[in-house]
């Protein structure tokens, strides 16, 4: 099993900066950047975690703190349980299969599950016919079902785009 460590890169003070997942083992070596972000003068490298004075300074209550501590650890976990599985099956622990690990826990959508323009019109279509999607008129009424007029003009602006 690989060692599992956080880090930040920067040494410029006074700004925010991104906090890296750093895995190491015998063969292979990698830094993902995560969501987590700190000031490079709250970073406490030894103990890889945020010096509680940060805490202090911007008021955070106990209940923040401990959550994202709480995150820190949750995330750290995760991959270092998702790799110990990959290694009992004999598969490789590659820089994307650990992305792939901290962009679900910050609940990233993976590439392929993105839609382009013609399938959001697709989908957005279907939902006002289906009366899945509503709207509200005016924004100060009930939501209400979208009227045909309305939907043939989506119609007409859905045409406007082939493929």
């Amino acid at each position: 099993m690989g060692r599992l460590k956080y880090e930040i890169r920067s040494k410029v003070k006074g700004k925010l900066v991104p906090i890296y997942l750093n895995y190491q083992d015998t063969n292979n070596h990698f830094r993902i950047k995560t969501e987590f972000k700190v000031k490079q003068e709250y970073w406490n490298p030894v103990k890889e975690i945020i010096k509680p004075i940060y805490f202090d300074e911007n008021n955070f209550s106990i209940e923040e703190r401990n959550s994202l501590e709480q995150s820190f650890n949750d995330l750290k976990n995760i991959v270092e349980r998702k790799i110990t599985l990959q290694t009992a099956k004999g598969l490789l622990k590659t820089r994307e299969y650990v992305n792939r690990i901290i962009d679900q826990f910050f609940n990233k959508v993976p590439e392929t599950e993105k839609e382009t323009l013609n399938q959001f019109i697709e989908r957005f279509m279907n939902e006002i016919k289906s009366g899945e999607r509503l709207h509200n008129k005016h924004g100060v009424h009930e939501p209400v079902f979208y009227g045909k007029g309305t939907i043939k003009n989506y119609e007409g602006f859905r045409n406007c785009f082939p493929g």
